[in-house]
């Protein structure tokens, strides 16, 4: 039926037949997020937890990552923690692969951002998180492998979310990512009230492609730091702090 004869349906005949339906038990999709609840409430605890729909292993079929919280500083879990990968079984229902494709995360999740960052054909995965961001690559085997430390992208603090788009046009995805306040236990004990923002950049450089060094510049955020970090390598990473009152670009 045309959409056009759709709208023309008497009222009574649409809502015999809905256009979807919620199946989660059927899905096999009957995963649960924790948001904590911790004794201090703290400001991450208000947030939900973001998702990506896309093929990681490339049989045409979309799946699903869904991401959790986990232990940090103001919380510890009462059982393990684990973010969700959800393989499309193509019949309707999903079953949840994560630990065995090594996504399960371990941090405070928060986001996710979904893009073929080295040109491999397969799509790789960006988690954001209060900690400590990871870089999962895709192995093009049904496996990820953490590659964080070694792209230079942990993005430290309270990272929300984050997109990859090639800002050059050099063919090679980079990195945008986004974080929220400057948060921590010992700044809720002092009341600290002073608000700070981060966004950070990540410049991918043509050669090599894989991007398993880095050169990083940054500006002082608070408190301060040392003035810039340097170390050899085909990226480059830029950021940016903005006070409540004031803006700060490298």
């Amino acid at each position: 039926m045309t959409r056009r004869g759709l709208l023309l349906l008497p009222s009574a005949a649409r809502a015999a037949a809905p256009l979807f339906e919620e199946a989660p038990a059927r899905s096999g999709i009957l995963r649960v997020h924790e948001n904590a609840m911790s004794g201090q409430r703290c400001l991450l605890e208000t947030l939900g937890p973001g998702c990506a729909f896309f093929d990681y292993d490339n049989d045409g079929w979309i799946d699903l990552y869904l991401v959790n919280s986990g232990p940090c500083d103001f919380y510890q879990p009462d059982r393990p923690l684990r973010n969700a990968l959800y393989k499309n079984n193509r019949n309707g229902t999903f079953r949840d692969f994560a630990i065995e494709a090594g996504v399960a995360g371990g941090a405070f999740g928060m986001g996710v951002a979904a893009a073929d960052y080295n040109n491999d054909g397969y799509p790789d995965l960006f988690v954001t998180a209060y900690g400590r961001s990871i870089l999962y690559r895709n192995n093009g085997d049904g496996a990820f492998s953490d590659v964080t430390e070694k792209a230079g992208v942990a993005a430290p603090g309270w990272t929300t979310s984050a997109v990859w788009f090639d800002y050059d046009n050099d063919g090679l995805l980079d990195l945008f990512v986004c974080n929220c306040v400057q948060f921590g236990l010992d700044l809720q004990t002092r009341g600290d009230d002073t608000t700070h923002r981060r966004t950070t950049a990540y410049h991918a450089f043509s050669n090599p492609p894989a991007a398993c060094r880095f050169t990083s510049r940054a500006t002082a955020p608070l408190p301060k730091p040392a003035a810039a970090r340097r170390s050899n390598g085909p990226w480059v990473r830029r950021s940016v702090w903005s006070p409540r009152t004031s803006t700060t670009t490298a």
